[in-house]
């Protein structure tokens, strides 16, 4: 409706500070939507978009696929469009976090373990990134042995 019609300047303007009230309320609900899905994947250690795997089947009781799963999540980035049930997921999780309660394993979620091989290179990378660093600092000082 075209506002500017109406001749009353003073309902003008309540009715424009109404609107300003509202239109800025829902803003700030869906920037503490997405702060709280933030934050709750965060505590969790997870994606947002695998947040939302586990909200959906904590709401439904079923696993979502992928390709169902992306036009939902694509909604949730580019539209900021947090559907009921992660919100209610999101509670849940923040709820459990305050009460010092969660524990990421009711989830079925796993910190997951390194194989040995994985360790052995991670534990040579670190020796070999020491020698370059020593080297590099004993070559930077200008170090001559007499």
């Amino acid at each position: 409706m075209n506002w500017s019609r109406i001749n009353n300047p003073k309902l003008q303007k309540l009715i424009s500070e109404i609107s300003e009230k509202l239109i800025t309320k829902k803003v700030d609900h869906v920037g503490i939507d997405l702060e709280r899905v933030m934050s709750a994947s965060t505590v969790l250690q997870i994606s947002e978009f695998r947040f939302f795997k586990l909200a959906y089947c904590q709401w439904y009781g079923h696993e979502i696929t992928d390709n169902r799963l992306e036009h939902i999540f694509s909604d949730y980035m580019f539209g900021n469009i947090v559907p009921h049930w992660v919100r209610h997921f999101t509670r849940k999780v923040l709820e459990l976090f305050e009460q010092g309660k969660l524990n990421p394993e009711d989830f079925n979620i796993k910190c997951p373990e390194g194989t040995p091989e994985l360790k052995s290179a991670g534990i040579g990378y670190t020796i070999i990134l020491t020698l370059v660093v020593f080297i590099f600092c004993f070559l930077i000082t200008g170090y001559t042995p007499a």
